[in-house]
Order: C-alpha cells, then sequence, then structure tokens
C-alpha cells in the first residue's frame, strides 16, 4: 500500500513537472488573442516564425528561465497619412511680375490603410531591432510615407505638364486614389498588403499663367541689365572725363607754379590783345 502511494506520488510530481514544462513551452499563453509573437531567446536569437493566433507552438527555450522573451505586436490595419507642400520655382517672383494673387503652390493630402505581413514580421524585427508596437509603427508609418511621397510627386509633376487630365482629376479622386493604390501595393510588397489608399486633397498650380510669368520675368531681367549696363556705361565715360580734367587741372597748377607772370598775361589778354603782347614782352626783359 504504502509503495503504491509512493508511486502516486511520483506519478504526480512527473505529471506535475510535464504540465509545467508544457505550459512553460507553449508560446500562445504569452500573447493576447488577435496579438502576433516573435520570439527572441538568449540561446538561439529570434525564432524564424511568429507565433500567430490559432496555431499551436512549443518551444524548448522557454522553458529556461530568463532565457526567452515574447515580444508582442498588433498587426491590425494601420492608417497612414501623408501631405505636402511647396511652390514651383521661382514663384514667388514671378508673382511680383505679374502682381498676382496666384503663388503657383501645389499640395496634396492622402489616407492609406496598410498592414504588415505576419510572415514578414519577424524578419522586420531582426532588422530593424524592434521591441516595442510603437517602433513597429513608426517602423510602417516611415515606410509608407516614403513611399506615397515618390508616387505623388511624380503625379504632381505629370499633372502640372498636364492641365487636361488635372482636370479630370479634380472631380474624380477615385480613379487616381485607386491607381495610387496598385502603385503602392507594387512599391511596399511583400512586406505590406494596402487596403485602402483615399486622395484627400490636391491642389496644382496655373502652369500656363506660370510660364507667361516667367517669360515676363526673363523680359524684366534682360531689361534690367541693358539700363544697368548703358547706366555703368555713363558713368565710366563721367569718370574718365572727370579723371581728365583733374589731370589737365594739375598740370596747368605746376605750369602757374613754375612761371608765376604767366598769371599776369592772363588776366591782361582777357582785356586788351596789345597790352597782353607789351607784357608778354616785359616777362621776357625779366627772365633776361
Amino acid at each position: 500500500m504504502k509503495a503504491f502511494r509512493k508511486l502516486l506520488i511520483l506519478a504526480l510530481i512527473v505529471l506535475a513537472c510535464g504540465a509545467a514544462v508544457f505550459f512553460f513551452g507553449w508560446t500562445q499563453f504569452s500573447i493576447p488573442a488577435g496579438k502576433y509573437g516573435v520570439m527572441l531567446s538568449k540561446s538561439g536569437g529570434y525564432y524564424r516564425q511568429a507565433i500567430t493566433p490559432g496555431n499551436f507552438t512549443w518551444r524548448w527555450e522557454r522553458i529556461v528561465p530568463t532565457n526567452a522573451q515574447i515580444l508582442v505586436f498588433d498587426l491590425t490595419p494601420r492608417p497612414v497619412h501623408y501631405a505636402a507642400d511647396g511652390s514651383l520655382p521661382s514663384a514667388d517672383l514671378y508673382s511680383k511680375v505679374l502682381n498676382t494673387k496666384d503663388n503657383f503652390s501645389w499640395a496634396f493630402g492622402i489616407d492609406a490603410l496598410v498592414t504588415l505581413k505576419s510572415d514578414r514580421l519577424v524578419a522586420v524585427v531582426e532588422k530593424d531591432t524592434i521591441q516595442t508596437q510603437e517602433m513597429l509603427e513608426s517602423y510602417i508609418d516611415s515606410h509608407i510615407q516614403a513611399a506615397l511621397q515618390t508616387i505623388m510627386y511624380r503625379y504632381v509633376s505629370e499633372l502640372i505638364d498636364n492641365t487636361y487630365e488635372y482636370q479630370q482629376v479634380k472631380t474624380d479622386y477615385h480613379t487616381l486614389s485607386e491607381k495610387i493604390k496598385d502603385e503602392l501595393s507594387k512599391a511596399t510588397e511583400p512586406a505590406f498588403s494596402v487596403e485602402a489608399v483615399t486622395l484627400t486633397k490636391l491642389t496644382i498650380p496655373d502652369i500656363h499663367t506660370y510660364k507667361i510669368a516667367e517669360q515676363a520675368y526673363n523680359l524684366y531681367e534682360q531689361q534690367r541689365e541693358m539700363l544697368l549696363a548703358e547706366t555703368a556705361a555713363k558713368e565710366a565715360q563721367y569718370s574718365a572725363s572727370e579723371q581728365f580734367q583733374i589731370e589737365r587741372l594739375t598740370r596747368w597748377g605746376e605750369f602757374l607754379a613754375k612761371y608765376p607772370h604767366i598769371i599776369e598775361l592772363i588776366a591782361v589778354a582777357q582785356q586788351d590783345s596789345k597790352a597782353a603782347l607789351d607784357a608778354l614782352k616785359s616777362v621776357e626783359k625779366k627772365q633776361e
């Protein structure tokens, strides 16, 4: 009887230990419903498969205390917003030339609903050392916004050059939204699934008016350069003439300082030519 009790107790202990091992190794117990997990262990690094809801996963790394941790993430579709604005080159200058309120600016806003695929979760977490949900959301936002920026900048450039197409887009955002969705899906695959894309704002400047303003400004600059060149030539001519006058007066000053009697001759010459001749003879006698 005692042997049976000992055997029963031993069996219960073994069963309890087995249950404990099974419990600690069963990774789903650490993950809330609807969430996904990535196991990171000191002994083996990142487990290559994401721990997904409804799929049984047992890992021995979890048995060793403090050896492994489960990083929990929410992979429900995430809304991402991106907006940008700007102006065409030299828009401020051209607006002043035409004296118009049109500032030749462009702007757009777009909303996207995206999901990081569960089979890409481990690779993303490992590559970018992501530890929290906030870090994962920041990763999603930055990648989707970068892709949207490339796509939308190209569309803005194309619509600026094609005003007819822009007029069509203004009345039907849905068609362009679907095009952007297709391009975003191609640009972000295979990591992301794009659920929806909605264009919320689109403003394109009048390129025809802009080109007129550009031509007017270029003409203005040409005329301005011509006037500046003419003014500079006149200033140079005046400066050269003034310098010549100064040099001439300097030479006269040196001459009169050397021959002071010439001053008397000049004064007399202004009144009487005969008297000037007599003064000249008088000067010659004084020099003798």
